[in-house]
């Protein structure tokens, strides 16, 4: 029997630089676990394209706390596996152009 393990992404928390939203909410990303161990891969790279909607000046990077997100620091990598079976990934979304700053939890 699979399990069905989910990563939540959804707009949160504050927008840094100026009032335009660089960024759309998204649906929640659910993947079966085919071998019922609990963990699977998530692909974070096609969920940031997802996020940025392909915007090439947009930089995106998931972390896995707040505080992360905000100092930009220990990004995730593009294929993450969970560490446990329902999480929260921080979502930082940078625009190169305008240095406008977003965040999404």
């Amino acid at each position: 029997m699979n399990k069905t393990l989910h990563i939540t992404f959804f707009i949160m928390l504050c927008m840094i630089g100026h009032s335009q939203t660089l960024v759309s909410p998204i649906q929640n990303n659910y993947l079966c676990d085919d071998n019922t161990d609990g963990f699977v891969a998530f692909n974070l790279e096609a969920i940031g394209q997802e996020i940025s909607s392909g915007n090439p000046d947009l930089v995106i990077t998931h972390h896995l706390s707040e505080n992360e997100a905000l100092n930009n620091q220990n990004a995730l990598p593009n294929l993450y596996t969970n560490i446990t079976s329902s999480q929260i990934i921080y979502v930082r979304a940078y625009n190169s152009v305008t240095t406008q700053l977003q965040f999404m939890v």
